[in-house]
């Protein structure tokens, strides 16, 4: 087993898609590593962890509260990590995914270390586009275009339909609010729609990625089209993301159905 880097303050770790199984070796090294781990991954799931490394964990998914406004959640678990660095080196934060896909706190963390000079280790994982790319079969080498949902209404990107259009995080569709329940999540997609259907035609085949979890589960695919996203329920986008073919082809399997 090849040495960890020396002198680090704080390792910044993925913890991939299917928790804890899409830990890397190198991830796992890094949490062997540190003196404390700092994480948003609830306490139950934590258990599946080596004792060795359980033992260190500190779960900060508590400070994730339902309803408030995103950024607040995520100032108080960078402002809880920050404080770990402080006090116990090096210090862990593991996040689900790739660390700096879509993860605010890593990259605040990032540049609060640059600011106080801290040495730190980015640690890649399996990220949600790693995973989407697996489920639906399809090799980027083909052209992909990837946005967030709301960024690309909000700052009205133009549309390549020639390429496929990923379309991360439509389950907090111009929403500043945590969503942490199917409760919670009850958004309106007709600002996406209208959006979409300037580029692609009402009819035109798209499909709700959710990922499996667990390496024991399938990935759910919701097969609609950009006219029906708006009548989509909760359950159907909540933490998934949604992948649109390009004009004039198709991914589906002819044996799915629609939504």
């Amino acid at each position: 087993m090849e040495a960890m880097p020396a002198n680090i303050d704080l390792y910044i770790i993925g913890a991939g898609v299917a928790f804890p199984h899409h830990l890397t070796l190198q991830a796992i090294e890094s949490l062997s590593s540190s003196v404390c781990i700092c994480t948003n991954i609830p306490n139950e799931y934590l258990d599946r962890l080596p004792s060795n490394i359980a033992s260190k964990c500190k779960s900060l998914w508590p400070l994730y509260r339902e309803s408030r406004i995103r950024a607040e959640n995520y100032r108080d678990v960078r402002e809880a990590v920050v404080r770990e660095v402080e006090t116990n080196r090096p210090t862990a934060w593991l996040t689900p995914g790739h660390p700096l896909v879509f993860d605010s706190v890593s990259t605040d963390l990032l540049k609060i270390a640059a600011t106080r000079r801290w040495n730190t280790c980015v640690v890649p994982g399996i990220s949600s586009i790693d995973t989407l790319l697996a489920d639906i079969q399809y090799d980027p080498a083909n052209g992909i275009t990837i946005h967030d949902a709301t960024s690309i209404v909000y700052r009205n990107v133009p549309l390549a339909t020639s390429v496929p259009l990923l379309l991360l995080q439509i389950g907090s569709f111009f929403s500043e609010h945590a969503h942490l329940t199917l409760k919670e999540n009850v958004l309106n997609l007709t600002p996406l729609r209208n959006y979409l259907v300037q580029y692609f035609p009402n009819n035109h085949e798209c499909v709700i990625v959710h990922s499996a979890p667990n390496v024991a589960l399938l990935p759910k695919l919701t097969w609609t089209t950009v006219d029906r996203l708006p009548s989509l329920q909760a359950q159907d986008y909540a933490g998934a993301n949604l992948f649109i073919p390009a004009i004039g082809r198709s991914l589906r399997p002819a044996s799915t159905e629609d939504m």
